[in-house]
């Protein structure tokens, strides 16, 4: 089962092309890119009863990282052919860089 990635809700992208043309300077200065809205927090990251590895006993997945500032427990269960089981979790730490902006300007 495939993890839906993250979008944009139509508020989100207009602020984004909002703060997108904000950013367009004068003469030189680079647009600055709008910061990502996080809206991605699923309870479950991923899930997937049947990851088949190769000769080895290696496989390689590709999931999508939820928004979430913590440590995903990580289990991994598995069975070989004969009959073999083997099982370990480990913690996978997420995390993102936090900016906050003051505008000290009145209103």
């Amino acid at each position: 089962m495939a993890v839906p990635a993250p979008t944009q809700a139509p508020a989100a992208a207009e602020m984004a092309k909002a703060a997108d043309a904000a950013a367009v300077g004068g003469e030189g200065q680079a647009k600055q890119e709008a910061p990502r809205l996080r809206q991605f927090f699923p309870e479950t990251l991923y899930w997937n009863p049947e990851v088949v590895t190769d000769g080895s006993g290696f496989a390689s997945l590709e999931i999508p990282m939820a928004d979430s500032i913590t440590t995903w427990r990580l289990t991994a269960l598995a069975s070989s052919q004969d009959g073999r089981l083997g099982f370990t979790t480990r913690g996978v730490r997420v995390f993102q860089d936090f900016f906050a902006d003051v505008d000290l300007r009145s209103r």
